[in-house]
């Protein structure tokens, strides 16, 4: 890299925000297409659990929700590498949400010492994109954590994003919704929790609705460190001068 003159940018958390908020506009079209459908279907499970408890509701959304990340990381990844994704959507909907479950198991597990979830966190934070994109036989645990551990790498960054969308979707979507059902429509409330210190309806649609933005941002930041320790983006440009020089 220095013989040949190549310098990566220095980026901070904002940059990598940046990044893949720049990722998400450009491949807008296909990110809806592909988790607009999923973030129904998780909607549907969500409504369903939030009748019978509104924090269950709420749970059911923040983890079914993640199957919407599938198809943003395949989307962002093809654009990207320029290459198409390897396998098949709805194997990497099994990946992506046995990644989820394993995230969900370890946080649980490190509840009984807070401080422990911030190390989960940040060891954790890429695994959904090393299990999609990489798709490792084995020793998937270890190859997200030197992902992370990447000089210049972001990963507390990243996840305190990816914490802060959540609470916003959350908080703009209980906002929002009060406010244009009560107050601007004024007609009779049904979603609304009578509870305010429960989540309502408006809040799981808030959540779900993150999801993308939340999926492209840890796309992002997996792509930066992968940059920093391997040059990716160097080797994604010689790939696709050499495909277009077999090419012509």
């Amino acid at each position: 890299m220095i013989e040949g003159g190549v310098a990566l940018r220095p980026r901070d958390t904002g940059g990598v925000v940046d990044l893949g908020v720049a990722l998400l506009r450009a491949e807008w079209k296909r990110v809806a297409r592909g988790s607009l459908p999923m973030l129904a279907a998780a909607f549907l499970c969500a409504l369903v659990a939030w009748r019978e408890d509104a924090w269950l509701g709420l749970g059911v959304a923040w983890i079914l929700g993640r199957a919407a990340h599938v198809p943003v990381t395949r989307a962002l990844g093809e654009r990207a590498s320029g290459a198409p994704a390897a396998g098949g959507l709805l194997g990497d909907l099994g990946r992506g949400l046995g990644v989820t479950l394993l995230v969900v198991l370890g946080y649980a597990a490190a509840s009984c010492f807070f401080p422990i979830v911030f190390w989960v966190a940040w060891r954790s934070v890429f695994l959904p994109e090393v299990a999609i994109l990489e798709r490792p036989s084995s020793g998937l645990l270890a190859r997200g954590s030197s992902v992370s551990e990447a000089p210049g790498a972001h990963p507390l960054g990243v996840v305190t994003w990816l914490w802060a969308a959540d609470l916003f979707g959350l908080v703009a979507g209980e906002l929002s919704g009060r406010a244009v059902v009560g107050d601007l429509l004024m007609v009779t409330d049904l979603f609304a929790n009578p509870d305010a210190f429960e989540p309502s309806v408006y809040g799981l649609v808030g959540v779900l609705a993150v999801q993308p933005f939340r999926a492209a941002v840890r796309f992002a930041g997996y792509l930066d460190a992968r940059t920093r320790a391997e040059a990716l983006d160097v080797f994604f440009a010689l790939r696709a001068a050499a495909s277009d020089g077999v090419r012509r």
